[in-house]
């Protein structure tokens, strides 16, 4: 296709923020922040089949064609999303020794895929392009931090010895928690046998949450989906075919993290100074699990069986530096 025919998109963002002071010098804002993104660059497969065909249902396996079964993308802004949140923050800048920034989103992202440029549709089938659009994969809705920053009054009022020792040092702190991403809920296609279209499993009870980590049980009731049995051709539609559970309707435990770290600054000279550094991140080393097992055909559906890769292990470190 040639350049100029390209459709390409383009982002609108907007947003509506009211923000009043309070007393002992704190700031409160809250807003909505809202954006739009159109037809942005994404791969269409056009080389699909139907339920049941396979390779050999592929519509450019034709003589008119060559027989052809590779892929054939097609590479244009066809792809949209869109994002809301209500957005809340708390600051004070550093008065009397303390700093305090703390901040609250609760938001939805609803896309076709969850990247762009490069990015495929899960279904090809131009009946269910519709069905495409959901929970982007990387929303998390509900997401709180909260950041301190305190200098420790100690001996302030005082040459001596013990005093001079804990005088001038510092306290940060970043405390957050927020909901884990979701995934979608997948099926064997074996049966489907539908070139460049997904599976998903068949929705068949309420999903409920069991909250178990580990082998011994499951964090959502596994029951609550069944790998589809429709045949396809002969007893179902095409949209059932593809199973009844939507994209991305799943999601993991709740994150709860908290980095701590310590410094204090050394003057040696008029013109040295060194500054001591001691910081800890996920200091309680609490355990950040991943999503459970989302493969209904799996002897661990729906267990949570490890921790998310993106999660921070306990990692403590000591650092000093020198400035002239």
């Amino acid at each position: 296709m040639p350049y100029e025919e390209i459709h390409r998109g383009y982002i609108q963002s907007w947003n509506v923020i009211y923000e009043r002071k309070f007393p002992a010098d704190f700031v409160i804002s809250f807003g909505y922040v809202g954006t739009q993104t159109v037809r942005a660059l994404g791969d269409l497969e056009l080389n699909w089949s139907k339920p049941g065909t396979g390779n050999s249902g592929k519509l450019y396996n034709t003589a008119a064609y060559d027989n052809r079964t590779a892929g054939t993308e097609f590479w244009d802004g066809q792809l949209g999303a869109n994002y809301h949140s209500l957005q809340i923050a708390i600051n004070r800048r550093f008065v009397n020794g303390l700093f305090i920034k703390g901040a609250y989103t609760y938001s939805k992202a609803i896309n076709r895929a969850d990247d762009d440029g490069w990015a495929g549709l899960s279904w090809n089938d131009p009946a269910l392009l519709s069905r495409n659009r959901a929970n982007a994969g990387y929303n998390r809705p509900h997401i709180f931090q909260w950041a301190t920053l305190y200098a420790l009054p100690f001996g302030q009022d005082s040459d001596s010895a013990a005093a001079v020792l804990v005088r001038n040092w510092h306290v940060n702190g970043i405390f957050s928690i927020n909901t884990q991403s979701n995934g979608t809920v997948g099926a064997s296609g074996g049966n489907l046998n539908a070139s460049n279209n997904s599976q998903t499993a068949d929705q068949v009870g309420e999903l409920v949450n069991l909250g178990n980590i580990g082998k011994e049980g499951t964090y959502y009731d596994p029951s609550a989906f069944a790998q589809p049995t429709q045949i396809p051709g002969v007893d179902c539609t095409d949209f059932d075919c593809y199973g009844t559970s939507g994209r991305n309707i799943v999601r993991g435990p709740t994150w709860a993290n908290l980095d701590l770290s310590v410094f204090r600054v050394f003057n040696i000279t008029e013109w040295l100074s060194s500054e001591f550094r001691a910081e800890a991140f996920n200091v309680t080393n609490t355990p950040h699990f991943g999503n459970p097992n989302l493969d209904v055909t799996s002897s661990n559906f729906m267990k949570i069986l490890g921790t998310d890769y993106n999660a921070p292990a306990r990692t403590v470190r000591f650092g000093i530096k020198f400035k002239w």
